[in-house]
């Protein structure tokens, strides 16, 4: 007889499972509306598979984890964040943080301040070449409790990304090897260096950009995980993927501590049915 996996368990092992798993996910910036298979393979070959949808609404992901259903949904125009198990017709919610501005430094994509709360400053210190390319080089010192960080950042000034970092315990410095056919798309080919100050170790990643979705398609991992987008299609999504469906019961985040067993607590709401 199967054994059944607590909700809660399961929302927590999705929401560890999903951030672990996104193709790109630091880069959705692109206009261009697409959907895909998003495929997830471990070392000894196990596949994961599942599907993406890119709209001018927002995100859709949709796998499985645990033999259970999971949806995310990300809403950009209602600011709303779910996370959806429909075999149990229930949900999570997160409001995600208020729009910014319109003025021109937020819009700046090679401003790593733009936008940024009163508690981090930038400084610009001029533009120097990395591997080869002219990227920008700033200063970014932030405050929290009365603890100071710096970080120093390149951003790439084609790309408007980081390509080299200088952190507090270590570095980390991207170039491109080459341009690459990814799954019939043209590719950038870029390896990722991660160098860790404390225990002096050193990984490598490659990862496959896409200029016209403006994300990693592909992505090879230390540890020989492997992750990435397969059969994209270019073209707009129906709005209706990206809002919350009717008939589902709203749960609150599971309770970790005070002995409660690891047992969310439920919300009277529900919505219309």
């Amino acid at each position: 007889m199967p054994r059944t996996i607590p909700l809660a368990a399961l929302v927590i092992s999705a929401i560890l499972w999903f951030t672990t798993t996104v193709v790109g996910a630091t880069d959705f910036s692109s206009e261009v509306a697409f959907s895909a298979d998003t495929v997830n393979t471990a070392p000894k070959g196990q596949a994961v598979t599942g599907k993406m949808f890119v709209g001018r609404d927002g995100i859709r992901r949709e796998y499985t984890r645990n033999g259970k259903q999971v949806i995310e949904i990300t809403n950009e125009s209602k600011r709303m964040a779910w996370l959806l198990f429909p075999q149990e017709k229930t949900y999570l919610e997160q409001r995600a943080a208020p729009p910014k501005g319109t003025n021109s430094a937020e819009k700046d994509l090679s401003n790593p301040c733009a936008g940024a709360p009163q508690s981090v400053t930038c400084n610009n210190l001029g533009v120097e070449n990395v591997h080869g390319r002219a990227a920008d080089k700033w200063e970014i010192i932030s405050s929290h409790q009365e603890r100071t960080s710096r970080v120093v950042q390149w951003i790439d000034k084609q790309r408007h990304m980081p390509i080299k970092q200088e952190f507090p315990g270590g570095s980390s410095e991207y170039h491109m090897i080459g341009k690459d056919m990814v799954n019939d798309r043209q590719t950038e080919k870029w390896e990722l260096i991660q160098h860790q100050d404390r225990d002096q170790k050193t990984s490598r990643t490659l990862q496959w950009y896409d200029p016209k979705l403006k994300l990693h398609i592909r992505e090879e991992l230390p540890g020989g995980y492997v992750r990435e987008l397969k059969n994209i299609q270019e073209g707009s999504q129906p709005v209706s993927l990206f809002e919350l469906p009717r008939g589902y019961q709203k749960k609150e985040m599971p309770a970790l501590d005070q002995g409660r067993g690891n047992k969310p607590r439920e919300s009277d709401r529900h919505r219309d049915q």
